[in-house]
């Protein structure tokens, strides 16, 4: 329960109450409540935040004996604490690579749907009856690659790839950054 007491005794020697220590922290007054009374206890981008808005250590906030309030200069109390960068960063790359993902996926499939109904004529060359003479005929495709090749789809179609390979690339890393809470 120390994090619990040091957080209630920390508030209060800045004067601020749980509603607006929330606002600063971007959190409900709720999950300050609980934080104080050791419900719950915060992520550490709410941690960070909290030792900005309080000008306070992780060490006193954590750990049994509380501290003094650090001595050097941070921001006054009523200014908004900006929300962390790395859950939003995260976040974003989430965002970006489904939608670049969708976007490259979709696509695709839109021009793979259209090859199916939609023919395409495709010359195909033939010997001919008389020696050394060869004869084009066309024959209607319902296929991937002559569709592709003869609406010239080549620039689009590498355009959706690098797109979903991009939105892959983009949720891989987005997936990779979490640590696990106990190392």
């Amino acid at each position: 329960m120390a994090f619990a007491e040091n957080l209630l005794n920390a508030r209060k020697r800045k004067g601020l109450s749980q509603e607006k220590l929330a606002e600063m922290l971007h959190v409900s007054r709720q999950a300050v409540s609980k934080w104080e009374t050791g419900e719950s206890t915060p992520d550490m981008d709410n941690l960070l935040r909290l030792r900005e808005a309080l000008g306070i250590s992780l060490d006193a906030l954590l750990l049994e004996a509380p501290e003094e309030p650090a001595t050097e200069a941070k921001e006054p109390a009523s200014a908004p604490v900006a929300p962390a960068q790395p859950g939003n960063a995260r976040r974003a790359k989430r965002i970006w690579g489904a939608a670049l993902l969708a976007l490259g996926a979709l696509g695709i499939a839109v021009i793979w749907i259209l090859s199916t109904m939609l023919p395409t004529a495709v010359s195909i060359e033939v010997a001919g009856a008389a020696p050394n003479t060869w004869e084009v005929w066309d024959e209607i495709v319902y296929e991937f690659g002559p569709f592709v090749q003869a609406r010239r789809l080549q620039a689009l179609l590498g355009a959706l790839g690098v797109c979903a390979l991009a939105g892959c690339g983009l949720l891989i890393a987005s997936a990779g950054k979490r640590k696990s809470p106990n190392g």
